[in-house]
């Protein structure tokens, strides 16, 4: 497929009639949805978008979707549709036509992180619970633990675990290799260091092991991708120069029980925070994430890596507004699709951002989506050929804390030209390999069952869906 060089959008602020969190207030157990569609757009291509939310805040974590075009996202949501926060998850077929929705939680702070899909079309939600899922137990607030739920296509529970002890802290990616179920984090190295963390379940929930990758600093695993042979790449960053949460990227190959084969620390001139890890072709993996200027500058970068862990491309790209990538997938072909978001050099805000890398690391098109408060994307997924699903969340039109936005970008479609401008700079990134040992620490984690009977799981009535009326 051609992509014009570049697809610019700039969604304006969208004056709605009524306030989206009253409008929600009077409808209790209800997903409310408003279509903003690209209504105040200056746009090349096609851009879609849609509020979606309660009375409380809500907002979106991951996107997944199918080759049809239909696709499933997950968040969190707090006060909207009953007490404390819980995960939610919205099933929609083509052309962003919800059709279910369900929330998942425990009376406590249930807070999602991700999910990642199965083999049988559902997917498994993974995030962080202080939930006690004792049915009628009083007793003391639990400290924060993962808390996984394997559910099916249309949000059912099938079931739902929580991973104690071993200092487990949170996962931020995940995936399913073989039935099994990868998870990447971080755990209590110390009293106030965090390390690399890496657990494995069974297909049923059960542990097979869990892990700490000691560097020698404080770090944290972003993402994780399958090699083919059972084994895993794990990505993250261990903690260096003056920013909190950017350092030194690293990459970690594993065999299927968990033992490293190699590990590379790979440095850059300025801290940097990889967010996505890809398959590329060849057996590649492809690191994708924020480079940290001085001064608050803020560059995405994507860094090929081959299957050995020596670099085979590099580059970023440079703009005069600080872009920061919160989420990447495989766009086909070669290509990569990222989402984050844009500071505006004018007003305290965040817009949404979005642009498609060709395969030779070129920018090919280019999305900003923004109103008169804050909107961030954080996931994104390739739903039908040449359509990306983007998620995120804002604070304008009303939002009573924040409210879920769901957008579908066809950089290809209606009046695509190449007379615009990026306004981005491609240039190459130097990259100095290190090869580092990390020492494995055993944790002792226990999978522990949550009866179903103690999940409380609240279908919402979705307008025009086939389900949760």
């Amino acid at each position: 497929m051609s992509f014009p060089r570049l697809s610019r959008l700039v969604l304006a602020a969208i004056a709605l009639a009524g306030c989206a969190s009253a409008a929600m207030s009077t409808s209790p157990g209800t997903l409310a949805i408003w279509a903003l569609g690209d209504r105040g757009a200056d746009a090349i291509g096609v851009w879609r978008s849609e509020l979606l939310g309660g009375s409380g805040t809500d907002w979106a974590r991951k996107a997944l979707c199918r080759p049809d075009g239909s696709c499933t996202f997950f968040g969190s949501s707090k006060g909207s549709f009953g007490p404390g926060t819980a995960f939610v998850a919205v099933g929609e077929i083509p052309d962003m036509r919800p059709q279910w929705a369900r929330t998942y939680g425990g009376g406590g702070t249930d807070e999602l992180d991700g999910a990642v899909a199965t083999a049988d079309g559902g997917f498994l939600m993974f995030g962080d619970s202080n939930s006690r899922y004792v049915p009628g137990a009083p007793g003391v607030t639990p400290t924060p633990r993962p808390l996984v739920i394997r559910a099916e296509a249309a949000g059912e529970p099938r079931w739902a675990r929580t991973l104690e002890g071993g200092g487990l802290q949170r996962f931020h990616g995940a995936l399913v290799e073989g039935g099994a179920l990868v998870l990447a984090g971080y755990a209590a190295m110390a009293a106030d260091t965090p390390g690399p963390a890496v657990a494995r379940l069974s297909e049923a929930g059960a542990l097979e092991w869990a892990e700490l990758l000691d560097l020698g600093a404080a770090g944290y695993a972003v993402a994780v991708v399958g090699a083919g042979d059972g084994g895993v790449f794990v990505a993250g960053y261990v903690r260096s120069g003056a920013v909190a949460f950017a350092g030194a990227s690293f990459l970690i190959r594993l065999d299927a029980g968990g033992r490293p084969l190699w590990a590379r620390r790979y440095e850059t001139d300025v801290p940097a925070q990889p967010r996505a890890l890809l398959r590329g072709a060849g057996g590649e993996v492809v690191l994708v994430g924020t480079l940290f200027e001085p001064r608050g500058g803020r560059n995405p970068f994507v860094l090929r890596v081959g299957a050995d862990g020596a670099v085979g491309a590099a580059r970023e790209y440079r703009a005069l507004e600080a872009n920061e990538v919160h989420a990447a997938a495989d766009a086909g072909e070669g290509r990569i699709v990222v989402a984050g978001r844009q500071r505006d050099p004018f007003v305290n805000r965040q817009r949404g951002l979005a642009f498609l890398i060709d395969p030779g690391g070129r920018v090919r098109a280019f999305g900003i989506l923004s109103a008169q408060g804050t909107v961030e994307l954080t996931s994104v997924a390739t739903a039908r050929e040449g359509e990306y699903r983007l998620v995120g969340h804002t604070d304008s039109f009303g939002a009573a804390g924040l409210d879920i936005v769901a957008a579908s970008w066809l950089p290809a479609g209606r009046g695509a030209s190449n007379a615009a401008a990026t306004g981005i700079a491609e240039r190459d990134l130097v990259v100095r390999t290190l090869p580092t040992e990390p020492r494995v620490v055993a944790l002792p984690v226990e999978s522990r069952e949550v009866p179903l009977a103690a999940l409380v799981v609240t279908p919402l009535r979705v307008p025009g869906g086939a389900a949760g009326r």
